[in-house]
């Protein structure tokens, strides 16, 4: 108890420069992904969190949203390409969430579905995230909101042209009630982020 402790490090002013978001290899069944924290210990820098892609029902919920979004977008003649998260439309793959580095003060995102915007080079993205709510059905709970203002911070840190929807997870509703649900919900993101059709 008496040793002397080892001077403080100072974290550096921003964590790995270079592109926003990463994926990283699935490493067997199981999907992790890895985070570097400025710590100095014995264990190292890296540590591993298992990603979670939810039930399956928050899934297929998922997958519902990922083709309205698509849908939408052609009909309103925009470039956006599904990128990460749930199922694409067109050839049903599974694809990883999309990962946001953290910087200093905010740890990683990563939100459940990811439409690029444009060219990559443009850094813009529409994300969406499905959420519990209070008992409203529409209010984020508080955990919830904290994560989606986390991902907000993100992209002012990184400069991307980003923003997040948030749409409530709806437990118990059929998948068929839900699509009709989110459909103008989804109408009522795009016409905020991307003017009216």
């Amino acid at each position: 108890p008496n040793e002397k402790l080892p001077d403080r490090t100072e974290s550096p002013a921003r964590l790995e420069a270079g592109s926003t978001t990463e994926v990283f290899p699935n490493p067997g069944e199981r999907e992790a992904v890895l985070e570097m924290f400025p710590i100095e210990d014995s264990l190292g820098q890296w540590i591993i969190l298992e990603h979670s892609r939810g039930d399956d029902e928050t899934q297929a919920k998922n997958d519902i949203l990922i083709e309205l979004y698509t849908d939408a977008y052609r009909q309103r003649g925009i470039q956006a390409k599904h990128m990460h998260g749930g199922r694409t439309a067109e050839d049903k793959d599974k694809r990883k969430e999309r990962y946001i580095k953290p910087t200093v003060g905010i740890g990683a995102a990563r939100p459940d579905g990811s439409f690029q915007l444009g060219e990559p080079d443009d850094n813009a993205w529409d994300d969406f995230n499905t959420v519990d709510n209070l008992v409203d059905g529409r209010t984020p709970s508080a955990r919830e909101r904290r994560a989606l203002e986390k991902v907000r911070r993100l992209y002012d840190a990184h400069g991307e042209k980003s923003s997040i929807a948030d749409y409530p997870k709806l437990r118990g509703v059929s998948l068929d009630e839900f699509r009709e649900i989110m459909r103008p919900l989804v109408e009522e993101f795009l016409d905020a982020r991307h003017g009216k059709k």
